[in-house]
């Protein structure tokens, strides 16, 4: 479903961000959420380490100021990161 409806998770992960009381949801509306919730993390934090490094930024500090070891910061970024970059 994520692939058909994009716009219909990220309006559930917002929802869910945002309600005191999640009964509203059915189990499988929550587990699609937390699911989408987790892959646009990660797709954010792989994007942002990469802009970093772009801009300068050694790996340990990227992992320091994301919260992570160098080596996590380096292969999230990985997917982001140009030819010739590292």
């Amino acid at each position: 479903m994520a692939d058909e409806h994009p716009e219909v998770l990220n309006a559930l992960v917002r929802l869910m961000a945002t309600l005191d009381d999640l009964s509203a949801l059915d189990d499988d509306d929550l587990v699609r959420a937390v699911v989408e919730a987790r892959e646009t993390k990660k797709i954010a934090e792989g994007r942002v380490a990469a802009e970093l490094r772009r801009r300068g930024w050694t790996w340990p500090r990227i992992g320091t100021a994301i919260g992570v070891d160098q080596s996590t910061a380096h292969g999230w970024a990985q997917p982001y990161l140009r030819d010739g970059e590292a």
